[in-house]
């Protein structure tokens, strides 16, 4: 019998072993988890802590938001794991584009760096930035933009306006030179029209009757002006000066000469775009060029430098200097012109040139570009040279139609020589 008590309190010896070491493994797994989870927590809140962004620019244009945020903290962020809402809804990866400034195909985003997203969206009220570690950063969308109409002055000089409704629009007061119509520029949600009265005074129309006066300098005739952003100013309009010069003016009417390696002898602004397939956009107007060509068309690379296309435009009232516009989708700008045998053209950087008319079918005056009807092929309006009338070339480079334009009563109208199209 002793024997057999000995045997079993040995087995319960045994079992007692195996469960405190069971229950030791346990307890000590639990610990150790508990361990790691506290220590994730700790590197987290650490993260989290050391985590900052700023968003440097939110601005919508041609049916695209731009958004630039900046790494102001001190921890590596993800890129892919960085979200964007706009007014509230999810941005999925396939429908952004993400880049961070200066590094190529790089997933981190590094304390200092600037990551820029485009998507394309119709005009947003705000976007939110959501790292992923939680710190986030919401901010209002700057919605300037250039909308779907062209700017002119009719026989009388007042400024007037023709729209994707197929609707004259009419504006306060008169001008002798007009710039493209905007939106968002003074007042939200209310479209505007920049031009320059008899005075010299760069103005801004609205279409509920208002005129803002900005600038007081303006060269007031055989000029165009145009509108936009260059080397990351504020929304402007950019207009030659009394002196020859290029000056930008922003809606509070605060102005700033545009600054190059060499003279600027001006006659009017054509417009913002990437003319050089650089990947930076240009400030491109006429003038006389730095080869000494006068009525030329000319750019200032994004480094300053003046460069000239050698290529000259028709003068006869006006200029015949157009806004330039990506006509095959390559990304790169063309300028469209007016040559001296009243027949519109575009050039490239080099000077080469596409023609589009051959009947001399547009007077010497600014034109405009643009997809102003929805469709893929751009339209050029023009002031045409046998009547006078507002007239358009549709789906430019393609078949190069050529219509006068009517509104929704069949009406149409004559334009001032002068001031052309914008």
């Amino acid at each position: 019998m002793g024997l057999e008590v000995s045997a079993s309190y040995g087995i319960l010896a045994f079992a007692l072993f195996m469960s405190v070491g069971i229950m030791y493994g346990s307890v000590w797994n639990a610990a150790e988890r508990t361990s790691d989870s506290l220590e994730d927590e700790r590197t987290h809140s650490d993260e989290l802590r050391k985590t900052d962004i700023t968003v440097v620019g939110a601005d919508y244009a041609a049916g695209t938001l731009r958004l630039s945020v900046k790494n102001t903290g001190a921890t590596e962020l993800s890129v892919s794991a960085t979200d964007i809402l706009v007014d509230g809804r999810y941005i999925t990866a396939e429908s952004r584009d993400s880049t961070v400034v200066g590094e190529r195909n790089t997933g981190v985003w590094a304390q200092g760096e600037t990551l820029e997203f485009r998507v394309d969206a119709p005009p947003p009220t705000y976007v939110k930035v959501v790292t992923e570690y939680g710190v986030a950063s919401r901010v209002p969308v700057d919605v300037f933009r250039q909308t779907a109409n062209v700017a002119f002055t009719d026989d009388t000089d007042s400024l007037r306006s023709y729209g994707r409704d197929d609707r004259y629009t009419n504006y306060p007061g008169t001008a002798t030179a007009v710039g493209p119509p905007i939106s968002n520029f003074l007042t939200q949600k209310v479209n505007e029209l920049p031009s320059v009265t008899s005075g010299g005074n760069v103005t801004v129309a609205t279409e509920t009757g208002n005129r803002v006066v900005l600038a007081t300098d303006a060269r007031t005739g055989f000029t165009r002006l145009s509108a936009g952003r260059w080397q990351g100013s504020d929304p402007s309009i950019f207009y030659v000066n009394g002196t020859s010069h290029i000056v930008r003016v922003t809606s509070d009417g605060t102005t700033t000469p545009i600054d190059a390696e060499s003279s600027i002898e001006a006659q009017g602004v054509a417009g913002i775009g990437d003319i050089d397939g650089d990947g930076a956009v240009e400030l491109i107007y006429g003038g006389n060029g730095p080869d000494g060509t006068s009525n030329s068309v000319i750019y200032i690379d994004d480094d300053g430098t003046v460069v000239g296309t050698g290529v000259g435009y028709g003068t006869n009232n006006g200029i015949g200097l157009g806004e330039p516009a990506d006509f095959n989708g390559d990304g790169t700008v063309r300028v469209p012109y007016v040559d001296g045998g009243n027949n519109i053209k575009l050039t490239d950087e080099n000077g080469d040139t596409t023609a589009l008319t051959s009947s001399g079918t547009a007077a010497k005056a600014p034109i405009a570009a643009g997809n102003f009807d929805g469709d893929d092929p751009l339209e050029i309006y023009f002031v045409g040279a046998d009547t006078g009338r507002l007239k358009l070339i549709d789906n430019a480079t393609r078949e190069n139609t050529i219509r006068t334009v009517t509104d929704d009563q069949g009406n149409t109208t004559t334009v001032d020589n002068d001031a052309g199209v914008a």
